[in-house]
């Protein structure tokens, strides 16, 4: 629970900050098996574009 609102309170930081955020995953079945990461991101974020590109996820997200 501390962690994710580390992670809560960084990402309403970044949505004052960036004008785009790049969310690169690889091994999603390891590092986030529940696959809670991007959703997390979602709601401070807007997804705009997603690419799969051998094993590796690239999205391009916009602050909400």
């Amino acid at each position: 629970p501390e962690r994710l609102a580390d992670s809560e309170a960084q990402l309403e930081k970044w949505t004052k900050e960036c004008n785009t955020l790049w969310f690169v995953s690889g091994r999603e079945w390891e590092e986030d098996p529940m696959g809670a990461a991007l959703p997390l991101v979602e709601k401070y974020f807007v997804l705009q574009q997603s690419w799969h590109l051998q094993g590796i996820r690239v999205v391009r997200l916009t602050p909400q």
